[in-house]
């Protein structure tokens, strides 16, 4: 549509660590962006299988993820952005470790996750964004009674056009 654009992806990847393989990886996907009355979104749907190698605790399997954005300019005052992000990932790759918290085994790598992260963005000047928001994330594991909540405050500094190159200088 004229405000709407959908944008489809394969993806295979390869990863080392200290020389070994650490895994190899293959996903496809479907991301969809666009603008409405004075904010923009995107909502990305993808799927993959990711192989480990022999010297990593896990081992193979499948993932899904569905991650979505939001962002509305001109929030509170004509410098605030604020941008609203939630997903949901569920993974299913095999392997397991011993959990002495809980007195058991258990796959790490199979879970369901969702959670959302938020940011306020202000742009004081040209050269200086200032953000302030914070990240909930809660992992329930399949296989075992353990459930993991994080979260994360976070402000953030962005110095913007002060280096020769299309890049910025952000202090967390």
């Amino acid at each position: 549509g004229p405000h709407t654009a959908a944008i489809p992806t394969i993806g295979a990847g390869v990863s080392t660590l200290g020389g070994d393989l650490l895994f190899t990886d293959v996903n496809v996907g479907v991301t969809f962006e666009g603008r409405g009355d004075g904010f923009s979104y995107w909502t990305r749907v993808r799927g993959g299988w990711r192989d480990y190698g022999d010297e990593v605790l896990a081992d193979n399997g499948a993932y899904a993820e569905i991650v979505a954005g939001l962002a509305k300019p001109r929030f509170i005052s004509d410098e605030g952005t604020i941008v609203i992000t939630p997903w949901v990932r569920w993974s299913d790759i095999e392997g397991s470790v011993y959990d002495f918290f809980l007195d058991g085994e258990f796959s790490p790598g199979g879970y369901l996750e969702y959670g959302i992260e938020g940011n306020y963005n202000y742009q004081v000047n040209d050269n200086l964004m200032l953000s302030a928001g914070g990240l909930l994330r809660q992992r329930d594991f399949q296989d075992i009674d353990r459930t993991d909540f994080y979260t994360a405050p976070a402000v953030a500094a962005n110095v913007q056009n002060i280096l020769p190159c299309l890049c910025d200088i952000k202090v967390r």
